[in-house]
């Protein structure tokens, strides 16, 4: 094992592989490009993991195919979220895609790759740094019946038309699963059976599950009345992980607070929105769980909560916005239509001050940036296909 000084004006990058020779080749090609900075060099996750770096890495080159080294890209990812992961493997072969996607890399490098295809591999990596980020964003509510999954199937709508083809809706709230139902998209399978599949992480069962709207966004659903089944937390993080390669936008429509049996889910969710709903009472509870000295809701997950509510008493408001004065107040839609195909808040005036709201919103969250890019400028280009070009030599 090696380490390294950082240095502020390069991008630092770790690397962690068993294979020693072809290490010391990586080791010895980026560090003598004076844009990047070696800041270390591991056999195997265990020892990266025992030896913690002073500075967060930009890019790992990390070997998948090694004990641990999916799940090591995992914990890199949720620790670094903006990091940069190249793939090292032994050779291409059929079952490399499902890894990739597992691990989060956005590239691969065969061990043994000359300098030039090892720097071109990271110039193909930053290229598609702004393209390959997912933003995963949990929307539950204080209590059941205030208007979670509306909010959540309105800003669905919202992002879609502006991010078409790259948002995904996911019900995981198993005991109500009224998401599709509140859209009118209407599927006979759900998370809870593609979930019980050996290979549910396998891409081509996996797009038997995602149903595609015609308003941009598309819906994983979920299954009513299933009983004490027992959903696994550790299955519904991998395959939020696979989604992530897949589409640019994640929105996860959470049971009441707090959550039960979804705290890995919330962990890997870059934002929480908690809607503080509209009454007194509503706003006493939420009070008790964010600030009280018995207060429930831990510090990791306070970070990273926005609070939303849909009152429009000015009373209420008051009280709501003296407690949490940076909660966004959302307009109600008179209506909720989306079962009407033709429905979109985007298209009426009628939803004109929810559509500010929204934008208010969400530039709250720095990942959504893209959201108010023009659809029409944003790329088609799917992760498979640029896998594709580069398995081609493309």
């Amino acid at each position: 094992m090696t380490q390294k000084d950082s240095s502020l004006t390069r991008r630092k990058i770790l690397i962690v592989d068993t294979d020693l020779d072809n290490n010391a080749v990586l080791e010895s090609c980026l560090s003598s490009n004076k844009s990047f900075a070696v800041i270390g060099v591991f056999q195997s996750p265990q020892l990266a993991l025992s030896n913690p770096l002073d500075d967060s890495p930009d890019l790992a080159l990390i070997g998948i195919d090694i004990p641990n080294g999916i799940n090591y890209c995992k914990m890199l990812r949720k620790q670094h979220p903006s990091i940069l992961i190249i793939a090292l493997i032994t050779s291409l072969d059929t079952n490399i895609e499902n890894s990739l996607r597992q691990s989060g890399a956005i590239e691969c490098l065969t061990r043994g790759a000359s300098h030039d295809q090892i720097e071109r591999a990271i110039q193909t990596a930053n290229s598609l740094r702004d393209s390959t980020l997912c933003s995963i964003i949990g929307i539950g509510g204080i209590k059941e019946g205030i208007g979670t999954t509306l909010q959540t199937a309105v800003i669905g709508d919202f992002i879609g038309r502006k991010l078409a083809d790259k948002v995904l809706l996911m019900d995981l709230d198993f005991h109500n699963a009224d998401l599709s139902f509140s859209l009118g998209m209407y599927s006979h399978r759900n998370i809870q059976d593609l979930l019980a599949n050996d290979n549910f992480l396998d891409f081509g069962v996996l797009q038997g599950f995602i149903v595609k709207s015609d308003r941009g966004f598309s819906v994983i659903p979920a299954a009513q009345d299933r009983g004490g089944n027992y959903v696994s937390d550790i299955a519904i993080v991998s395959l939020i992980t696979v989604l992530g390669n897949f589409f640019e936008v994640i929105l996860i429509d959470l049971p009441a607070y707090p959550f039960p049996g979804l705290s890995g889910v919330t962990d890997i969710c870059d934002r929480v929105i908690i809607n503080v709903g509209e009454t007194p009472n509503h706003l006493k509870s939420v009070i008790w769980a964010a600030t009280s000295e018995f207060k429930t809701i831990p510090g990791n997950l306070m970070q990273k909560l926005l609070f939303t509510s849909w009152c429009e008493n000015p009373e209420i408001k008051g009280e709501i916005a003296k407690h949490f004065p940076l909660c966004h107040f959302l307009p109600k839609p008179a209506k909720a239509t989306f079962n009407d195909p033709d429905f979109t808040i985007n298209d009426s005036d009628t939803f004109s001050q929810l559509r500010v709201a929204l934008n208010i919103l969400l530039d709250s969250i720095p990942s959504l940036s893209l959201i108010n890019t023009d659809a029409a400028a944003v790329t088609t280009s799917t992760w498979f296909a640029r896998l594709g070009n580069f398995l081609r030599g493309k």
